[in-house]
């Protein structure tokens, strides 16, 4: 089932009828989402061993919508997204607290090395002043 911009639009009309803030609204990869905020580099602690990894901290809370196509079964519709897990392969040591833009492409958290309320494949990260 695909959404339309008129479904999408409904359901955020329904989100704010109900007292909460506007939240502007983003899909899954393969489109492209670009967000700031603040980096922290986190350590989570698992059965065995310690993970770290880069969390996003939006400055603005989002709405990521899925796509249902029939062979997706990964990704899910969340409201009140504020921590996105970056995905980033090159040196990052030197983004912890710093504010940035980061663009890439969302994905949904689904297993318990996915830490925060989504994922980001990140395309490139800005740092601002």
């Amino acid at each position: 089932m695909r959404l339309s911009f008129l479904s999408v639009f409904l359901m955020l009309c329904m989100l704010s009828a109900h007292g909460k803030e506007f939240q502007p609204a983003y899909f899954y990869s393969p489109e492209e989402a670009s967000f700031t905020g603040t980096i922290q580099i986190k350590t989570f602690s698992g059965p065995n061993t310690y993970e770290r990894a880069l969390i996003f901290i939006l400055d603005q809370p989002i709405v990521a919508v899925a796509r249902k196509e029939k062979d997706d079964f990964i990704n899910d519709s969340k409201e009140n997204v504020q921590n996105v897990h970056l995905i980033y392969s090159k040196n990052w040591k030197s983004f912890h607290e710093k504010r940035a833009r980061v663009v890439g492409s969302l994905l949904s958290n689904h297993t318990g090395h996915h830490h925060g309320d989504m994922l980001m494949d990140v395309k490139s990260i800005e740092v601002l002043k």
